[in-house]
């Protein structure tokens, strides 16, 4: 990353900026159809809004919009509450996996992909890929479908920015509420079985996005379709937070804490993530000048919040990683931290059930590894080193 530009802003910054919760959303009531010529291909999308398709060679391209003027754009730019949606099918000749189904699309965006998040997911037991978007001035999460071989259907829906969150369940609302049978379908599911290894690695295609410092720029990250988030950015009574994201499996688990004692049950985890100034690690008001490891013991000792846990040896990984295990009577976690230059530090915070850390630590490094921060009107840069 250019750590130089991110550790200059960092050390002028003096106040860390406001949270923004995230809100629990819902699709909105799909009770409009959109239907192809030959009837071979259905949808169904929210009553008031707009569509328009065709059909050639049962290839099915349509275009729905929540307003007249979003549907007759022609560029992919969107503003304020309007959403469009393209919608069809896909019939290819070459790969027939859905994980490259979405290919032409992401190539037909190159120019303007600021950052992006790509993972398998399922929809009503049919093998599916998801594909997220932050892009110059828009948002787009995209389902790609697979109905049979190098058969697949599609949804592709563009907000505006910062506005994924409110509609990405609408979105996959339409997905499940596909209707698509020709004589290259399947009427049976295909999705592989979920792996149940322990260090398997889940996919992570969605995307969040977080404003930070204001105007200047935004935040972003993958994390697994399902999960929830809760944006920490103004908890830090040390003003040296530039972001601090707490992702949990589900939303009754971001209310858990192993050190209040909370048992997390068997797929229960939750994730902190957090980079900021290493002050804003160890809990003072001064930046520290120690090796990693000593900051993640000093942090132990008070900041860290571990009073009530077993707390293991400090291992220092790598001279800019340290790791810390954690046991409660609830469960286990982990906390590791990297120095990654000038003053700024990136941790992870993981609570989990017992015997399930090797699994989750897998995945919070990578969530951890895809942050990516975006400065208004600069190419995006990745935190990962």
């Amino acid at each position: 990353m250019n750590r130089f530009w991110l550790g200059c802003c960092l050390i002028a910054l003096s106040t860390i900026l406001y949270a923004v919760p995230v809100m629990a959303q819902e699709a909105l009531q799909l009770d409009a159809t959109y239907s192809s010529q030959s009837g071979a291909f259905s949808i169904n999308y929210p009553t008031g809004w707009f569509a328009q398709g065709t059909e050639k060679n049962t290839v099915v391209t349509a275009s729905i919009a929540s307003s007249q003027a979003a549907l007759k754009q022609t560029g992919i730019s969107v503003a304020g509450e309007d959403v469009l949606i393209h919608v069809g099918t896909i019939m290819s000749s070459g790969s027939t996996l859905v994980a490259n189904a979405a290919q032409p699309f992401l190539s037909s965006l190159s120019d303007k992909i600021r950052t992006k998040c790509k993972g398998k997911t399922s929809v009503e037991g049919r093998s599916a890929e998801q594909v997220e978007i932050k892009g110059k001035n828009f948002d787009s999460t995209s389902i790609y479908v697979q109905y049979g071989k190098g058969v697949f259907a599609f949804v592709t829906l563009f907000a505006a920015p910062d506005k994924l969150d409110q509609w990405r369940p609408t979105a996959l609302a339409m997905a499940k509420s596909i209707h698509y049978q020709t004589a290259k379908t399947s009427s049976s599911p295909n999705a592989e079985p979920t792996s149940t290894s322990p260090q398997a690695t889940v996919e992570l295609p969605q995307l969040y996005t977080a404003p930070w410092l204001s105007d200047v720029s935004s935040s972003s990250f993958c994390y697994p379709a399902g999960w929830v988030i809760r944006n920490d950015s103004a908890d830090d009574p040390f003003g040296s937070l530039p972001f601090a994201a707490t992702i949990a499996s589900d939303p009754s688990v971001l209310s858990k804490d192993l050190n209040n004692g909370d048992t997390f049950a068997s797929g229960e985890v939750k994730i902190k993530l957090w980079v900021g100034l290493n002050r804003g690690f160890v809990g003072t008001h001064v930046n520290v000048d120690i090796s990693i490891d000593k900051a993640l013991t000093q942090c132990l000792a008070d900041y860290c919040h571990v009073s009530n846990l077993k707390v293991g040896t400090v291992k220092l990984l790598r001279p800019t990683i340290a790791r810390v295990e954690l046991t409660g009577k609830g469960g286990e976690g982990m906390i590791l931290v990297q120095d990654m230059g000038y003053e700024i530090y990136r941790a992870i915070y993981v609570n989990t059930a017992p015997g399930e850390l090797a699994q989750w630590e897998l995945n919070a490094a990578s969530i951890a590894g895809s942050l990516t921060l975006c400065p208004q009107n600069q190419p995006c840069v990745a935190s990962s080193k």
